[in-house]
């Protein structure tokens, strides 16, 4: 039932929605990094190594002798770094023992020691914004005015900061089984106001069922940082770092957490993946590349990302780095920005990332490249995010311009188990601007506009999605489609507006009779919808309805009698219009599609409308995403 309270606009909504996004608000209120008053190390490269570190004027000169010194301390201590550029010192150790070799070194946390850089030498407090603490230069809480930068380039080092202090685990991932990862420290560590860059995991080393490749697995990813569980980063510049498989801006374990942080300008080179199956079967031999900005891995505990900007990284498989790649060799890329599994993404913005399609897709046991913004694997989590102009190089695509949603592995029970929600998608490349792939999934509450290709497409192993209130228009292509493939089956859109797209609103290629359409409008899109044996019901269309209870033929002319009445639709399906951003599709009060909803099909995992209010409000609901 439509309310006046309800009316929201579609440009409005989102920019309350993406205002955390303008991280100017949060530092004025933002606590001191650790509670309580713990000891101080102070770093300067005006210090010296000779001196006791315990003030400005007695700064220790040598990042990781503060750090050793606040970790041998019998109570709580940190370190406050000053202005400059700093080099690691320290080796390593890995699943292998203690390394020595230059590519080795970074600044290795140990448990309970944050450090905090971002200083100009003379602060009382590490508070941003507070009087006596550090100073922004900008509106995000990554732009500090004293640059502390951690850079790895001068030892080529395999990760510039280091998480892994407290000994290894063996966990299952993908196609690999034991791979060493570094265990959860004993108590949260915080890294706080750097640039981090130069670090490059590129241990010549392929991803393989031997024991030394499943340790050295960790110098394939994370080239910034490698931070495990109980790890935190925030408050930090990722730039100008590369891994070949994952995370060449940072790779995120078991509970870690990246907020506040700009990732960007990162690069995924490639990492040969090979198996020799049974008797000939499962073979593998191909180059693949994940999450160029972040890769991110839960095992037992979940990984979160967190109002973060992920911008103009890349994933290029490369069989032949540093010299440009086969033509022919099988490469595979997934997520230019974001690799997710068993992780959330939240409040963060995803842009102007690329993937490199995949020149041989299938050969060697490899697949298309998919995800040119997100790659979102089993339990991966999307929540309030704006995800734009990402895409494939030289728009040759493949699979999911924006965002690619799979589970090979069947780890997903349930469509929340993957999903989508309160973001808005748009102005992606060419391609499909969300594509899944997985048995279970939703995209909830979410807009998703002026793509230059398909809205959502379901590809083969696309089943029991769920799409309900979406704001589906003016992308170049269909708005919902789902393909010719049998296996793609038992989908559901609800309560969904689909308008004014480049091609059909709602497309299924498919003969199963399983897919459903309910409580949605289907209005002014560029061709008629084509549904097979789909079952649609309480729908409202601007051409002769299909067959099926409740549904409605509304004009073609929005202010017509019959019209739909929206407040101010776009004037027509053409991509990029000048106000395409200002559309408001609410609808008036004498609108046709006030109360001709069923509110029995609304799903019980999802009974608030787009603009968080309570969908089902007195005796039925509208046709619409409100």
């Amino acid at each position: 039932m439509k309310k006046q309270s309800h009316f929201f606009c579609i440009t409005f909504l989102f920019l309350c929605l993406f205002s955390v996004l303008s991280y100017s608000q949060l530092y004025a209120s933002s606590p001191s990094v650790k509670s309580g008053n713990p000891k101080v190390f102070y770093v300067s490269k005006d210090g010296d190594d000779s001196n006791n570190g315990e003030s400005w004027e007695q700064a220790l000169e040598n990042i990781q002798t503060a750090i050793d010194w606040a970790n041998a301390y019998t109570g709580d201590a940190e370190v406050w770094v000053a202005k400059g550029v700093y080099e690691p010192t320290a080796y390593l150790s890995d699943a292998d023992g203690q390394q020595n070799a230059d590519v080795y070194k970074a600044f290795i946390m140990y448990s309970g020691v944050n450090l905090i850089g971002g200083f100009y030498g003379d602060e009382i407090s590490s508070e941003i914004g507070a009087d006596g603490g550090r100073v922004l230069s900008g509106e995000n809480t990554w732009e500090l005015a004293n640059e502390t930068i951690l850079d790895g380039s001068s030892a080529n080092s395999y990760h510039v900061v280091w998480f892994g202090s407290n000994g290894y685990k063996n966990i299952n991932y993908n196609v690999l089984s034991g791979i060493s990862i570094p265990k959860e420290l004993d108590e949260r560590t915080i890294l706080d106001g750097f640039t981090i860059t130069g670090g490059f995991a590129n241990i010549d080393s392929k991803i393989e069922n031997t024991t030394n490749a499943k340790k050295k697995f960790m110098h394939l990813i994370g080239g910034g940082a490698a931070i495990g569980g109980n790890g935190e980063i925030q408050n930090c510049i990722v730039s100008n770092n590369k891994a070949k498989f994952g995370g060449g801006g940072m790779a995120l374990f078991d509970g870690a957490i990246a907020k506040n942080c700009w990732i960007n300008n990162n690069e995924t080179v490639g990492a040969n993946l090979k198996f020799s199956g049974v008797l000939g079967y499962g073979t593998k031999d191909f180059w693949r590349a994940d999450g160029a900005g972040i890769i991110a891995l839960g095992y037992n505990n979940e990984v979160l990302i967190e109002n973060s900007s992920i911008s103009n990284n890349l994933c290029k498989a490369n069989d032949n780095y540093p010299n440009e790649p086969s033509t022919t060799n099988n490469k595979t890329n997934n997520g230019g920005g974001v690799f997710l599994s068993k992780a959330t993404l939240l409040n963060c913005k995803v842009f102007d990332n690329e993937i490199v399609k995949n020149p041989s897709s299938y050969a060697g046991g490899s697949k298309a490249s998919c995800g040119g913004a997100v790659y979102v694997y089993s339990k991966g989590i999307i929540d309030n995010c704006e995800i734009y102009d990402n895409g494939f190089v030289n728009n040759d695509y493949q699979n999911g311009a924006g965002i690619y949603m799979a589970d090979y592995e069947s780890l997903a029970s349930n469509q929340r188990d993957l999903l989508i929600k309160n973001s808005f998608i748009h102005s992606n490349r060419e391609g499909v601007a969300i594509g899944i792939d997985s048995r279970f999934s939703s995209v909830e509450n979410s807009v998703i506009a002026n793509n230059s290709g398909v809205g959502l497409h379901g590809y083969s192993n696309c089943k029991n999605n769920l799409t309900v209130n979406c704001v589906i228009y003016n992308n170049a292509g269909n708005g919902w489609s789902q393909t010719s493939n049998a296996n793609n089956s038992k989908n559901k859109i609800i309560n969904s507006t689909i308008v004014r797209n480049n091609g059909r609103g709602i497309s299924i290629q498919n003969d199963n009779n399983n897919h459903e359409i309910i409580n949605c409008v289907d209005w002014a899109n560029k061709t008629n919808s084509s549904f097979k044996n789909s079952k649609i019901s309480y729908s409202a269309f601007s051409y002769t309805p299909p067959a099926g209870t409740g549904n409605i033929q509304i004009s073609a002319d929005n202010l017509d009698e019959n019209g739909p009445k929206f407040i101010n639709p776009i004037s027509n399906y053409t991509q990029n219009l000048s106000d395409w951003q200002d559309a408001d599709w609410n609808i008036r009060d004498d609108s046709p599609l006030i109360d001709m909803g069923n509110k029995t099909s609304i799903p019980s995992i999802n009974t608030t409308d787009i603009a968080n209010n309570d969908r089902i409000m007195g005796c039925n609901v509208d046709i619409w995403c409100v």
